[in-house]
């Protein structure tokens, strides 16, 4: 037996009778919130790496001196995996004693 079809009465106003289109403006304002703290984290993520937060930039570089001025090294806070890493010692005229510098690492 077959089953008579009727169309589907939708409360939804149609545009150019083909589409209903309806609209949630509790969904919309929590989806644009959603989408503002997306975009405020983006922003927060890229000025952290753009500082160096994550390698290679001002906040990842530093020094440090001896107190009595015999030697002075700079290097990097932050070290990446299978990145070079560039570590600079200077040493102060103290530190030379008959033409050699001595350096212990651990």
């Amino acid at each position: 037996m077959p089953s008579q079809l009727t169309p589907v009465d939708d409360s939804i106003e149609k545009v150019n009778d083909e589409i209903a289109v309806g609209s949630d403006l509790e969904f919309q304002h929590r989806w644009w919130r959603f989408e503002r703290v997306i975009w405020t984290l983006f922003g927060l993520l890229i000025l952290l790496d753009l500082l160096g937060f994550f390698g290679r930039g001002p906040f990842a570089k530093t020094h440090r001196r001896t107190s009595d001025g015999t030697m002075d090294v700079q290097y990097e806070r932050i070290e990446r995996s299978a990145t070079p890493s560039i570590l600079i010692i200077q040493f102060g005229p103290s530190a030379i004693r008959e033409g050699k510098v001595r350096l212990w690492a651990s």
